[in-house]
């Protein structure tokens, strides 16, 4: 079975916890954990990374005021449910019903969003290919995926507390790999 978890979002650096901490799941050995990105592919202000914690990145959104719901992601979402009331709030709530049934979806942003995400392409990697263990899925994923490139310097935007990404293009603290890539893996 594949575990793909959201690293969070609370903008920590996971590789530096220190005392043998680990925040699960996404740090559980053989999951495959995933930051966000909003619009402009850069690690969303809210997105735990770390080596060790980020394999890949997903659209999760990035919105930088709850008024503006559209640098976030839309989701279904019951009208009942406390998060679609929630998005009320931010005016980010959204109906459909022209099949004569009204459907409702919420716009929301996380590393929450960006999960399901990679777990859908993991999910077309599987259906293409068969079972596969864990390490195999993460491999086709990451062949997949968008290498992003750290940004230069301290994390632009952020200094409570400072971040800066380290590691190369193709597998660095903020993103992993890159961001998942759906059509690259059913190629």
């Amino acid at each position: 079975m594949t575990l793909i978890a959201a690293t969070g979002n609370n903008f920590l650096n996971l590789a530096a916890l220190g005392d043998g901490c680990r925040v699960l799941p996404v740090q559980a050995p053989r999951a495959i954990g995933v930051s966000a990105v909003g619009t402009t592919q850069r690690l969303a202000v809210y997105s735990d990374y770390g080596l060790g914690a980020v394999d890949l990145t997903g659209p999760g959104g990035d919105s930088t005021t709850t008024a503006d719901p559209f640098g976030q992601v839309i989701s279904s979402m019951p009208a009942t449910s406390f998060y679609y009331q929630l998005a009320a709030s931010w005016n980010g709530q959204v109906q459909d019903c022209s099949s004569g049934t009204c459907a409702t979806y919420a716009y929301f942003q996380g590393t929450s969003m960006a999960a399901p995400h990679a777990t859908g392409v993991a999910a077309l990697a599987i259906s293409r290919f068969g079972s596969l263990p864990p390490e195999v899925v993460l491999a086709i994923l990451a062949l997949g995926a968008t290498p992003l490139t750290c940004p230069v310097g301290p994390y632009p935007g952020r200094t409570d507390p400072p971040a800066t990404c380290v590691g190369p293009k193709r597998f660095n603290s903020f993103y992993g790999a890159g961001e998942v890539d759906a059509l690259a893996v059913v190629k």
